[in-house]
């Protein structure tokens, strides 16, 4: 459980005291995340095969890149899709081995 929540705990004391702000944009066989806040905008690409777990809360998804650093994406932003489609994804792209579920 350490896993879920320290990422949950840096995730909000970050949104809050650097004002950045991630978009994921999930394709079939990508992941595009755009970076912005008020001095900065980047742009990078991570493939599925980067992926090392992901773990799924009732609010989100927590979607491990290396041992220490995860992506949250809170189920509430989602658009243009469901949270089937992406828990099927990720799923698909790590393993039911790699994908856990938190309810």
């Amino acid at each position: 459980l350490i896993d879920i929540f320290f990422p949950l705990i840096n995730y909000k004391l970050t949104k809050v005291s650097t004002g950045l702000h991630d978009i994921l944009t999930f394709y079939d066989d990508e992941i595009k995340i755009l970076t912005h806040s008020e001095n900065l905008t980047s742009e990078s690409t991570l493939g599925y095969d980067v992926l090392k777990k992901v773990f799924e809360t009732t609010e989100y998804f927590i979607i491990y890149i290396s041992h220490q650093q995860a992506y949250i994406v809170d189920k509430s932003t989602l658009s243009g899709g469901t949270e089937g489609q992406l828990r099927n994804r990720l799923v698909k792209a790590v393993g039911n081995k790699k994908y856990k579920i938190y309810f």
